[in-house]
């Protein structure tokens, strides 16, 4: 099952019982980018992905698609 990152996000944030609100101020990111991103029209940098994984308890694993 592949989730989008923002669906993630947001089941993720839901889970821990936190707003929208609670996130923006734990993580310094603004609400509006947060909600955004979690209705898949933001396009957050890295950095802002990495700053809500971190207070969620999320990691970026990279692999290496088999293209066979």
């Amino acid at each position: 099952m592949h989730l989008k990152i923002g669906e993630l996000i947001k089941n993720r944030r839901s889970l821990l019982r936190l707003t929208q609100e609670d996130l923006s101020q734990m993580s310094g990111v603004g609400m509006s980018t947060i909600h955004q991103i979690e209705k898949g029209v933001g396009n957050p940098s890295y950095q802002t992905l990495e700053r809500l994984f971190q207070i969620l308890g999320l990691e970026f694993i990279v692999q290496i698609k088999n293209t066979n």
